[in-house]
């Protein structure tokens, strides 16, 4: 998770302790997250009321109601929000019935604040990933629909890089094919990035060198590896860019490019995520057979049409 994502996510902490209260709150806000504070079971579930959170941390064991309640009300009203359990006394019964609700974490007191910071972010982490992954289910069936709307090849080359951008959130988007002849990659549509950095990655040789080593499959590459990994790490990072996917892209099995996302954000991808992405690019492979083969057709009909003008 990058810095201005932290200062966007809202935490909710529910402790019946001030001196719990207040360490977790200060570890928390000096990290960059904003932080709400509840005592008790009630004043938690009027906070939660409100708005949802995109984590809560609650205490199990608490002088007026049971933190289980807590829980409970924010995996049937808000599904998507990250929740942690800590307590000085665990139940393991409550535990069990916690983690069936989809709480992410447990964490007995007393705990280090190094401990805390690593159960928050690896929480929020699976609760994006989950969210993402969502998200790009509900919205896979409209992308393979604009996909096959088009038998203009020009139009689809964009509309590939606008629909992959619907389906992943991402800050941009470029579609990238082999040159027949010496086999560099040559950009032939991009949403959402600069220019300059649509060659990122590419190199002399038969395949693109983030794909050397896995040709057929989507891989992802993180911005602590740009250095060793891209021909231009520092544009790619001056461009606000985090991580990079890069799918293969097919006609009849043979791959001619790849469709690269850019992601503005650190996040790290699920094999479920990546294989939405691959279905995505399959299709992508399958629309272009088609715009290309309709264009030869349309060539040929044209051709005809003049030679059959020309007759006598």
């Amino acid at each position: 998770m990058s810095d201005s994502a932290s200062k966007t996510t809202r935490i909710l902490v529910v402790d019946d302790e001030d001196i719990v209260q207040e360490s977790v709150r200060l570890i928390l806000e000096e990290n960059g997250f904003s932080v709400d504070s509840a005592r008790r079971e009630k004043e938690a579930l009027n906070l939660l009321d409100k708005g949802p959170y995109d984590l809560v941390l609650t205490d199990l064991m608490m002088p007026e109601g049971h933190g289980m309640e807590v829980v409970k009300a924010v995996a049937a009203k808000f599904p998507n929000t990250a929740v942690i359990i800590f307590t000085g006394y665990p139940e393991l019964s409550s535990v069990v019935q916690s983690l069936k609700l989809g709480t992410l974490d447990y964490l007995p007191k007393p705990f280090s604040p190094d401990e805390l910071l690593q159960s928050v972010r690896r929480a929020l982490a699976q609760s994006a990933a989950g969210s993402r992954l969502k998200e790009m289910e509900q919205t896979f069936p409209g992308t393979q629909k604009a996909l096959v709307s088009s038998l203009d090849l020009k139009e689809l080359l964009g509309l590939i890089c606008e629909q992959v951008l619907a389906l992943t959130q991402a800050k941009g988007a470029a579609l990238l094919f082999l040159k027949p002849k010496d086999t560099q990659l040559e950009m032939v549509s991009s949403r959402g990035i600069d220019d300059t950095l649509i060659g990122t990655g590419s190199v002399s040789g038969e395949m693109d060198i983030l794909h050397q080593r896995r040709p057929t499959e989507p891989i992802t590459i993180q911005a602590a590896d740009f250095q060793t990994a891209l021909e231009y790490p520092e544009e790619t990072r001056e461009e606000g860019i985090h991580a990079i996917v890069s799918a293969p892209v097919s006609l009849k099995s043979e791959t001619v490019g790849f469709l690269r996302v850019y992601f503005a954000e650190h996040a790290s991808f699920s094999d479920a995520e990546l294989h939405i992405l691959s279905q995505f690019a399959a299709q992508a492979g399958r629309a272009l057979d088609n715009a290309v083969a309709y264009e030869r057709l349309r060539k040929d009909i044209q051709g005809m049409k003049k030679t059959l003008a020309s007759a006598p």
